[in-house]
């Protein structure tokens, strides 16, 4: 097994972001999109509809998001980021 990993591979096909994951400490390393973006809108007060309506999307496609089934394009990922005031390597659980 790899015990470190330093690149972490992007692909923009069809606006969607695919994440090539890596190998690190035995381990793979965990996308947490899902996670950080629910924690920041409940940190808010936000329902889904609230953040789907800021963000101009459907509430199902907030709830997409959350549940891992769906990421959004690299400029929705921006303004997410933005909104939030943190980093995209934070919402993609990259960095803490």
């Amino acid at each position: 097994f790899v015990t470190s990993c330093h690149i972490l591979a992007y692909e923009i096909r069809n606006c969607q972001i695919f994440v090539a994951c890596c190998v690190y400490n035995k381990g793979v390393l965990e996308i947490k999109f899902p996670e950080r973006v629910k924690e920041l809108r409940l940190d808010k007060g936000w329902r889904q509809k609230d953040l789907a309506q800021f963000m101009h999307v459907s509430t199902p496609t907030v709830t997409r998001w959350e549940g891992g089934v769906q990421e959004p394009d690299y400029r929705t990922l921006a303004l997410l980021a933005q909104l939030f005031a943190v980093s995209t390597d934070y919402l993609l659980g990259l960095c803490d």
